[in-house]
C-alpha cells in the first residue's frame, strides 16, 4: 500500500449517479494495481467506497472511490466489521506518507511470510494501526477459505522482490563499466516505481539493507 495521486478529472458518469468508466479511470489512477496489496494479477476487482456508505461516504463521490481486488475486498469487510471504529489511512491524503508510518517486510524468500508493523510502535494512531492490522490479514490469513489467496499473493510479492534482487546483483558482481551501472540503475529505479507491483515492500528491501547507499536516491518520492 502506498500513496496515490487522485486524478483530479472526476469521470462524467458520477454525475448521472452511474458507475460508467469508473472503474476504467481508476485502473488507470491506480496503475493496474490494487490500492492495498499492489498486485497487478488479480481477475476480479471492484470499486470500493472508502468510507462505507453507512458512514455516510458518497456513493457516486469521487475522492470515496477506489479500486480493491476480490481477496483485499473481502478480508477489508470482514476486519472493519471486527474492529470497533475502523479507521483506514487513506492512500489518496499526502499528509501522511504510508511507507515513512508503516514498514513493509519481505526478503524475497521462499515459503518466507511477510511482516508489517508500524515504524513507531509506541504511539502509532489508530489508523496506522488498523491498516497495519489489515494488511497483515491479507498477506497472512490463516481462514482455510482464505489462507491460499493470501499464500499466492505473498508468493507473487516474492517474486517481485526476487527480481529486484536479481538487478542489484547483476549491478554489484556483473557490471563492470559505468555505462552498464548506469543502465542498471534505469531498470532498478523502473522496478522500484510506483507503476510497479508491491511498491511499498521493494522500498523497505532498500531501506532495510541498503541505507545510505545510491539505491536510496533511486526510491520514489511521494509529491502529491
Amino acid at each position: 500500500m502506498i500513496n496515490i495521486i487522485r486524478d483530479p478529472q472526476i469521470p462524467d458518469a458520477l454525475s448521472k449517479n452511474s458507475f460508467d468508466g469508473v472503474k476504467e479511470a481508476l485502473i488507470k489512477m491506480q496503475h493496474y494495481k490494487c490500492y492495498l496489496c499492489e498486485s497487478k494479477e488479480s481477475i476480479t476487482t471492484h470499486i470500493e467506497h472508502f468510507k462505507p456508505k453507512s458512514q455516510k461516504g458518497g456513493k457516486y463521490e469521487w475522492q470515496n472511490l477506489l479500486l480493491a481486488c476480490d481477496h483485499c475486498n473481502s478480508i477489508k469487510n470482514y476486519v472493519a466489521d471486527k474492529i470497533e471504529g475502523f479507521e483506514l489511512l487513506d492512500c489518496t491524503n499526502f499528509d501522511t506518507i504510508i511507507t515513512d508510518e508503516i514498514a513493509f517486510y519481505c526478503g524475497g524468500m521462499p515459503r518466507e511470510k511477510v511482516r508489517i508493523e508500524p515504524v513507531i510502535s509506541d504511539g502509532a494512531s489508530k489508523a496506522i494501526q488498523d491498516t497495519v492490522n489489515l494488511l497483515n490479514q491479507i498477506f497472512n490469513y490463516n481462514s482455510e477459505s482464505l489462507a491460499f489467496d493470501a499464500k499466492a499473493l505473498t508468493d507473487e510479492a516474492i517474486k517481485e522482490l526476487k527480481k529486484l534482487m536479481d538487478l542489484i546483483h547483476e549491478y554489484e558482481f556483473n557490471s563492470f563499466s559505468e555505462e552498464k551501472k548506469n543502465r542498471l540503475k534505469l531498470d532498478i529505479k523502473d522496478n522500484l516505481s510506483v507503476e510497479s507491483p508491491f511498491t511499498a515492500f521493494k522500498i523497505w528491501f532498500i531501506k532495510a539493507r541498503y541505507s545510505g547507499t545510491e539505491f536510496m536516491e533511486l526510491l520514489p518520492t511521494f509529491d502529491e
